[in-house]
């Protein structure tokens, strides 16, 4: 199966943690709490000085600046709401347009 970039929503939050395991332990925590499911797969914990080059294939080269050391993506389809918003954690700094690599040629 051929991997397509596709429309999406991007939510992004940044926040301060020792580990990547730390993000994705609070992100599934957070998610639970307000009874919400994340595909995990369509996550990512960027550091920020690693920001500007993995962002770019989501955002291109326009990207927002962030408060935090470290960011947390989640790719949504299009005009998807936000399964959170700020946490104990993470300060949720919005929902933008771009584009995500998915299998196939729609959203599952």
């Amino acid at each position: 199966m051929t991997a397509r970039r596709l429309p999406a929503t991007l939510h992004l939050w940044s926040g301060d943690f020792a580990s990547q395991q730390l993000a994705f332990a609070h992100l599934l925590d957070s998610a639970e709490e307000r009874g919400q499911v994340l595909d995990l797969d369509a996550v990512e914990v960027i550091p920020i000085s690693e920001a500007p080059r993995r962002l770019a294939a989501y955002l291109g080269s326009d990207l927002p600046s962030f408060s935090g050391p470290v960011i947390v993506l989640l790719a949504a389809p299009p005009g998807s709401p936000a399964p959170f918003g700020d946490t104990g954690h993470l300060r949720y700094e919005g929902g933008l347009p771009g584009h995500v690599l998915r299998a196939g040629t729609a959203w599952a």
